[in-house]
């Protein structure tokens, strides 16, 4: 009877979530094969997704610019991830992190010119106790790696998002949901092979105060970055890479400080039939905070990515992705995101 009831809150907890995906999924279009002015979907767009480090722009990987034919693109995606870590009360910056955040992110792209690129992305945050805590405690029972927390039986799908410095309560808030942070970004080729198999994108990205800062859903500061993407294609498999830095604004109502740090990701997908493909990733993410701050606010971040790709349509595609941290601190416990990406 107790797993029954425990069955029935976790489908009633993720019905809306499990709404929009499906609607993603499935609202936009039935299989199909690709046209034949692209032959890859691309990489797994993974931010750091802990929710205190979301407060700051992150440059995701991406590949070349948009396809010859192509002039703009939509893109609709949604994450959901849980994250659980804790110190002791006793330590120098007790922190009690347990919650879920819903990520629904809404972007255009569009070219500039014969070959440039301008997008925008706006995000929509939910913070709450989500339905995921139960399903991982099992599954990382099963495999013999229970996060110490979970084996403590501290996640009860409950919201606790406090930190605590120097003696002094910095924030201790609950569910919340709002408008994030919106980004706007341009990206350039500045280099191809002669076969054109080979392509190298300068990129810059701003991110607009648009958020709530003292719910923590923004910085409140404007946030700039540089990067490079790099895509290689072959016959059956395309590898991308992606380097920049973030110069990152100082939180507005929190006492935290922000240092420039790095985004990179290294990604390789193989392309199994015309309408399908899957990915696997590795993304290192610096973290901004620096000071005297618990490690798992200082400590970079290592996450390996897993994504599944197919067509719906001649130019849509859908991407269902997978992240897991290989950093246990200072990282969000796990991601699941779908994408929807339409092309004219």
């Amino acid at each position: 009877m107790r797993s029954w009831t425990a069955m029935s809150d976790l489908v009633r907890r993720a019905r809306w979530p499990a709404v929009l995906l499906a609607a993603l999924a499935a609202g936009f279009g039935g299989p199909g094969t690709l046209g034949a002015e692209r032959s890859f979907f691309g990489p797994l767009p993974a931010l750091d997704f802990h929710p205190l480090k979301m407060l700051f722009l992150h440059l995701p990987a991406e590949a070349a610019v948009l396809q010859a034919g192509t002039r703009w693109r939509i893109e609709l995606e949604a994450v959901e991830t849980n994250t659980i870590a804790s110190t002791s009360a006793a330590s120098l910056a007790p922190l009690l992190f347990d919650l879920e955040t819903t990520r629904v992110a809404v972007a255009a792209r569009g070219k500039v010119g014969s070959r440039a690129e301008l997008s925008v992305r706006l995000p929509l945050l939910r913070r709450w106790g989500g339905f995921l805590d139960p399903v991982i405690a099992d599954v990382e029972r099963a495999l013999g790696v229970l996060n110490p927390d979970r084996a403590a039986g501290k996640p009860e799908n409950a919201v606790r998002y406090r930190l605590v410095l120097e003696g002094s309560e910095v924030f201790d808030l609950g569910g919340a949901a709002g408008l994030g942070d919106i980004a706007i970004g341009f990206r350039r080729p500045v280099w191809s092979s002669r076969s054109g198999a080979t392509e190298l994108v300068a990129r810059v990205e701003v991110e607009l105060p648009t958020g709530s800062d003292e719910r923590l859903f923004g910085n409140g500061r404007l946030d700039a970055g540089v990067g490079i993407d790099v895509t290689h294609r072959g016959r059956h498999t395309a590898v991308y890479g992606t380097a920049g830095v973030v110069r990152p604004g100082d939180p507005a109502s929190v006492p935290l400080d922000a240092e420039l740090f790095a985004d990179a990701a290294l990604a390789v997908e193989y392309r199994w039939s015309r309408r399908s493909s899957a990915t696997v990733q590795l993304d290192y993410h610096g973290s901004p905070f620096r000071g005297p701050l618990p490690q798992e606010l200082r400590q970079d971040l290592y996450e390996l990515g897993l994504a599944v790709n197919w067509a719906a349509g001649r130019r849509a595609w859908i991407q269902l992705g997978l992240v897991e941290n290989l950093t246990v601190r200072p990282a969000a416990d796990v991601s699941l995101a779908l994408r929807w990406v339409r092309e004219f």
